[in-house]
């Protein structure tokens, strides 16, 4: 059987939270074979001001959402 993606909202700025309590939930269920990744879609940002790169940021493409693969 494929695994199908699902979306999950959460309130923005708790995407990484509701994500690690998830994997611990299916961990602690033993229902790792069920589920795939579990993934916040985001990119690593650099900016460019006077000439000068600062470092990376993650940047979320999609505040409060991540999402998961299962059955």
């Amino acid at each position: 059987m494929e695994k199908k993606w699902y979306i999950v909202n959460t309130q923005t700025g708790c995407e990484a939270t509701a994500k690690s309590a998830i994997e611990e939930r299916i961990r602690s269920a033993k229902l790792e074979e069920f589920f795939g990744d579990v993934l916040i879609p985001a990119e690593n940002v650099v900016e460019l001001g006077q000439g000068v790169r600062s470092k990376p940021n993650l940047v979320n493409f999609f505040q409060d959402i991540f999402s998961f693969k299962c059955f």
